[in-house]
């Protein structure tokens, strides 16, 4: 979804088969994966073509300019589009750096890794699904991969080994730890979970609401 335009996906593929994106479906995606040289068509890309696309094609030139989807990043509303390629195992850091109105994402099971910065500014965000897949997201005692995410609830599949969650609060798996609080507009408190003995460096460090 891009502002008021839907296409859905079911009727387009009944009228296109093999057509996975278009522009009227999800132009500023179809836009820049076109101009980065992605996909032969301005219009549309064929399942073949983006399941050409890996892991180091969708890594961004800069950390600073956050990937092939940099010029249309505040368009952007939507990200389902991952469902679509293959061999992608990281979001590179600050790949998502920005995407300010980004209000939903999936993330695929071929995810292992996400970056540091990786979801940076992503402020229209309220909530993320980490797959069973994912055993590092990126974190140091000064930025997470969730930086300035100040509405976001971060959910953890329950067949992951290595982290979980808690009422939108990251864990390790056995919650022994709590890793990040990345909700820091609308938390004027927080329940730690009951048997958490160590609260990791930073965890709550944008967290400025806490009382």
């Amino acid at each position: 979804k891009v502002g008021n335009t839907v296409t859905a996906t079911k009727m387009l593929k009944a009228l296109l088969p093999g057509v996975v994106i278009t522009s009227k479906r999800n132009a500023p995606i179809q836009t820049s994966l076109y101009n980065a040289g992605l996909v032969a068509n301005e219009k549309y890309s064929l399942q073949s073509e983006v399941e050409k696309i890996t892991s180091d094609q969708l890594m961004p030139g800069s950390s600073y300019t956050s990937g092939i989807f940099y010029s249309q990043r505040t368009a952007i509303e939507t990200f389902d589009e991952f469902k679509y390629f293959t061999g992608v195992t990281k979001i590179h850091d600050s790949f998502f750096q920005y995407f300010s109105n980004m209000r939903s994402i999936t993330l695929p099971q071929t995810i292992t890794e996400i970056g540091n910065a990786a979801f940076r500014g992503c402020e229209s965000l309220t909530e993320i699904f980490i797959p069973s897949s994912v055993t590092a997201i990126s974190k140091t005692q000064y930025n997470n991969a969730f930086d300035e995410c100040h509405d976001l609830d971060i959910n953890v599949s329950d067949a992951n080994v290595t982290y979980s969650s808690y009422n939108g609060v990251l864990y390790n798996k056995s919650k022994s730890s709590v890793l990040l609080c990345a909700n820091d507009n609308k938390r004027p408190a927080c329940t730690i979970y009951t048997g958490t003995t160590t609260i990791a460096v930073g965890a709550f460090q944008d967290c400025k609401y806490l009382t």
